[in-house]
């Protein structure tokens, strides 16, 4: 588990009531975040992605990217062939409801 630490949009009542403190982002499931286990703020993908730094942004203390992989099978069920990519545990690969869909399976 990771203590995260959010900064919030002063005076708002209703809608996204936290933000990336770097990019402005509000958190309403548009954009992409990521928690930093080190220090445990929350930034935006595209704040980590343009500035591109090893520390984080907010307090400046160090963070080291980890990238991990895993094999979903068509049945859902992750294969998880690699215990360690990068020095990270391996996570599962992101759901696409197409990789399990039947044959006679139409698009929306």
């Amino acid at each position: 588990m990771i203590k995260i630490k959010l900064s919030s949009i002063p005076g708002e009542d209703d809608g996204a009531k936290f933000r990336c403190p770097v990019a402005g982002l509000e958190f309403n499931g548009k954009y992409k975040f990521f928690a930093l286990r080190n220090c445990g703020h929350v930034l935006s993908a595209k704040a980590l992605k343009e500035v591109k730094s090893s520390t984080c942004l907010v307090c400046h203390e160090e963070f080291a990217v980890e990238k991990a992989s895993a094999k979903v099978d068509k049945n859902g069920k992750v294969a998880n062939g690699n215990k360690n990519v990068n020095g990270g545990a391996a996570a599962a690969k992101r759901f696409k409801a197409t990789d399990i869909a039947p044959a006679n399976a139409t698009e929306v």
